[in-house]
């Protein structure tokens, strides 16, 4: 279990990078793959697009790549929040990041965040928030 702060973004970073991986992969690739966990591989990626996903950076330990997130912007998502809970942008963006990982609970208690500090004329961000924590909800049997 993670202990501080540096630990956590590098959990989240690598659970982030898996998620991403096996996106990329589908289910087909990675229930063939059996035993030994499936990668992907940019080999068939030409130069330029391979040269663009090496710029996101990629998972610790795992090497997965981190289009379109990046270690560096998940990180500053919870710095930012940390150091003035009032950025709603911040909040808005985690909550997008977290469900797209499958983190549930993480990624509704970042938008309600986000919908406790968002200024109200904010009329589609909101929206959005809120079907989002309606769906999440759902799924969470609440």
């Amino acid at each position: 279990h993670p202990g501080n702060d540096e630990e956590v973004i590098v959990e989240a970073t690598a659970l982030i990078g898996a998620y991403l991986n096996a996106a990329r992969l589908g289910v087909e690739r990675i229930r063939a793959a059996k035993e030994r966990p499936a990668v992907f591989a940019p080999d068939a990626l030409d130069d330029a697009a391979q040269e663009c996903l090496a710029a996101f950076g990629a998972a610790p330990r795992s090497g997965h790549a981190l289009f379109p997130f990046n270690d560096k912007a998940i990180e500053q998502f919870k710095l930012s929040i940390e150091q003035d809970e009032n950025q709603y942008e911040a909040w808005y963006n985690l909550g997008v990041v977290a469900e797209s990982s499958g983190l549930r609970d993480e990624a509704i208690a970042a938008y309600e965040g986000f919908l406790n500090h968002a200024p109200p004329d904010l009329r589609q961000p909101i929206v959005h928030a809120r079907a989002r924590l309606q769906a999440l909800r759902a799924q969470a049997g609440e």
